[in-house]
């Protein structure tokens, strides 16, 4: 399933809480929703907490797939959920279905204003998204997600930007690392969720959760869940801490895997790689996602704490730059030709998955192992300048490959340029 979401539509919310609120709603609605089906969150007006049934905050552009997700037993609000703007505990959207995997047999997402509840006076100043998103081995239909400790410590997920590399729960000191800002007034999100993905954007933000495709060794296991997972924040005003050159502090890219050698004659225990960037003591290094400083720097070393042995998935983003800086090696994108068809098209490129862990004792068989995959849901687009996507995008969808796909252009509001990314119409 593929929806817009507009969380002020009809100006009916006029504030953060509201707004807020309206996509936590959708964000049930969607995810949970049939095939086939049209969700529908009528907009909240915080003054008098009446929802406007003359609006819908969701307008879908695909249903033919269903959103492919259960409530988890923390679940507590769904486009019937009355609002409560001194609301004290945090509105949690709590989601899981199956790995397939005996040792690990679910899959969780977790979404909420953990740290900042509407009865908290501080709501307004962060109003932040935060999230977990990985496995558990623990049922979420009767588990919640506070008890399920290696899934809310970080071990066995991804997406809340924690302080350092140790996962802990401490985002009370920091409130402005997250990297989902939702309740901001008149813009618009996407939400793209399949069984096997979710993807959320803002005009500034991005979340990625999803299965990567697999080699047939990896098959044969039963504690190897394949997901991956991405976000950043990409900084919107006073709302978030960003560097001086637009850069966001907040951005992670982590995975859950198991490695092989070269011969096929080991396998190494599964474990999360990757890293969390954000303020404070990390926020000096690369983009997490495709190894680029703020300053244009290139650091694809996998050995580095940085990456924890995980590659970059992509090459760099017009987003760490605030737009084109020509001070910068900054990559842009040139006009193609369908060799097919003769016709300028945007170009299209899968999001790798590798990790490589190079062992210094062994034979050479077993000295090196490595995993590698192909993100599903997304492609990356072009990063170029907005003449550039005037030039290129002719259409409001593509068929590239077998399926249909949505160019979703994302960045810190540059006038210049931005970042697409294809999200694939299910």
């Amino acid at each position: 399933m593929l929806v817009q979401i507009n969380t002020d539509v009809g100006g009916i919310s006029t504030n953060e809480k509201s707004r807020f609120f309206n996509f936590m709603s959708c964000l049930h609605a969607v995810a949970t929703a049939a095939a086939g089906s049209t969700p529908v969150v009528n907009p909240v007006a915080p003054s008098t907490a009446v929802k406007n049934t003359n609006f819908n905050c969701i307008t879908v552009l695909s249903n033919a797939e269903a959103g492919g997700w259960t409530a988890g037993t923390s679940n507590n609000i769904t486009a019937a959920t009355t609002y409560e703007a001194s609301f004290s505990s945090p509105y949690i959207v709590d989601l899981f279905n199956f790995t397939g995997k005996t040792t690990y047999p679910y899959y969780r997402m977790t979404f909420g204003n953990r740290d900042y509840p509407f009865s908290n006076g501080s709501f307004d100043s962060y109003p932040q998204m935060s999230q977990w998103a990985g496995h558990t081995s623990n049922n979420p239909a009767t588990t919640v997600y506070t008890s399920d400790t290696s899934y809310h410590n970080g071990t066995w997920s991804s997406g809340r930007n924690q302080q350092g590399s140790t996962q802990a729960d401490d985002m009370n000191s920091y409130p402005t690392t997250y990297p989902m800002i939702v309740g901001k007034a008149a813009q618009t999100i996407f939400v793209a969720v399949t069984a096997t993905y979710m993807i959320i954007t803002t005009p500034y933000d991005v979340f990625y959760f999803g299965q990567r495709t697999v080699a047939p060794w990896e098959l044969t296991r039963a504690d190897n869940p394949p997901w991956v997972s991405f976000g950043w924040g990409g900084g919107q005003g006073s709302y978030q801490s960003i560097a001086p050159s637009g850069q966001p502090y907040c951005n992670f890219y982590q995975a859950w895997t198991s490695m092989v050698s070269p011969d096929g004659s080991f396998t190494t225990t599964p474990a999360k790689f990757g890293f969390n960037r954000q303020t404070g003591s990390y926020g000096s290094g690369p983009n997490t996602l495709c190894g680029v400083t703020s300053s244009g720097a290139v650091n694809w070393n996998t050995t580095t704490s940085y990456f924890n042995r995980l590659h970059p998935a992509t090459h760099p983003l017009m987003h760490l730059f605030s737009g084109f800086n020509i001070s910068y090696a900054t990559p842009l994108d040139g006009v193609l030709t369908d060799s097919a068809t003769g016709q300028t098209v945007p170009a299209a490129y899968p999001l790798m998955f590798r990790a490589v862990n190079n062992v210094s004792t062994g034979s050479a068989a077993t000295g090196m192992q490595s995993a590698i995959g192909v993100f599903q849901g997304i492609l990356r687009g072009p990063s170029t300048t907005n003449l550039g996507y005037t030039t290129m995008m002719t259409s409001s969808e593509y068929q590239i490959g077998t399926s249909t796909y949505v160019p979703i252009r994302l960045g810190n509001g540059n006038a210049d340029s931005q970042d697409c990314f294809w999200i694939r119409k299910a």
